[in-house]
């Protein structure tokens, strides 16, 4: 029953080696925008600190339908029921859709009143990139899903082509995250 199997060991290397990769180019991201962040001094700092206590509490549930869907779509392609699979994908992102419209509404408007919550309303500049950041941010959200939904598209050989978007996907994402938090913005 624990013999040596080429196909076996095929398989899981076309499924673990870009999923180390999409993990890899995250954390490379990561490292990246912290580097450029703490090189532009202490109000960029501060400002990105406070945008991201409130951004984690708006992406948890786009990366979590992402997860959702990865679970959902395994179970399904298991039992056979691609169809089922197709379905979800369509219902998940228009979950996504609405979840993203609903992110848009509260933080275009509140983004600096959000931004009180964490940083003094007497460090108005600090308010005003940390405000901005989540304005700009506020695009890329739907991202997370979508680089969840890469796994789940590499588990389905018959999609496979597309598997590899979402590490594309999240590649974009962290570096158009950057410019909001890098002191770019007077490009955008």
């Amino acid at each position: 029953e624990r013999e040596y199997d080429n196909k076996k060991v095929s398989i899981l290397l076309n499924n673990g080696v870009p999923m180390g990769l999409q993990f890899s180019i995250t954390g490379i991201g990561i490292v990246m925008l912290q580097s450029a962040n703490n090189a532009l001094g202490t109000i960029y700092v501060a400002a990105f600190t406070a945008s991201m206590r409130i951004k984690y509490l708006f992406t948890c549930v786009f990366e979590n339908v992402g997860v959702a869907m990865a679970t959902y779509c395994g179970q399904n392609l298991g039992a056979g029921k691609l169809d089922r699979v197709g379905q979800g994908v369509k219902a998940s992102l228009k979950i996504m859709l609405v979840f993203f419209v609903f992110t848009f509404a509260i933080i275009y408007p509140f983004a600096d009143y959000m931004m009180m919550l964490f940083v003094d309303s007497g460090e108005a500049e600090v308010v005003n990139l940390a405000a901005q950041y989540m304005r700009i941010a506020n695009y890329f959200y739907p991202s997370f899903s979508l680089s969840e939904f890469s796994t789940t598209l590499r588990l389905e050989h018959a999609i496979s082509p597309l598997a590899h978007i979402g590490v594309i996907w999240k590649s974009i994402s962290n570096m158009c995250k950057a410019p909001a938090a890098s002191g770019m913005h007077t490009m955008l």
